[in-house]
């Protein structure tokens, strides 16, 4: 995405409690693995243990990224080769884990998108908290439709 782009959107991106990030615009699909990551907001920085995606951030491509927080491998391949193969991932529960190993769900939404450019990522992982306590209060018997 154009840096312009997320300067106007800065202060919304930098405070959304989703877990927002963007890639920086690459060559062509071939290529998606090796994208540089442009963006994390500080949210998803927090929850995976980085301290930010400019300095020192443990992510050296998209490839890696996906590598690192998908808690089961095949997961995450599933995941890259969907946006390949269908330019987007919509409403699909992962478990991810952050930077100490430790697990956490997020329901992803991301789109492979094609500009005069290149191609560029942006995804967007919500943590579904509430939706799964509400399933685990079902399944106790707890709560009721």
């Amino acid at each position: 995405m154009a840096a312009k782009q997320i300067n106007k959107h800065a202060r919304v991106l930098e405070s959304a409690l989703p877990y927002i990030f963007f890639t920086q615009t690459f060559p062509d699909r071939e290529n998606l693995r090796k994208a540089p990551l442009e963006f994390l907001n500080p949210s998803f920085c927090d929850i995976l243990g980085v301290s930010s995606i400019t300095s020192n951030h443990p992510y050296s491509s998209f490839g890696e990224f996906i590598k690192e927080i998908f808690y089961d491998e095949e997961a995450g391949e599933s995941y890259r080769s969907t946006l390949e193969r269908e330019n987007r991932v919509v409403e699909l529960e992962a478990l991810l884990k952050k930077q100490d190993g430790t697990p956490f769900w997020v329901q992803a939404h991301s789109r492979l998108i094609s500009t005069d450019d290149g191609c560029y990522v942006q995804g967007i992982f919500a943590t579904p908290d509430r939706v799964k306590a509400l399933e685990q209060e079902l399944i106790k018997g707890k709560t009721t439709l």
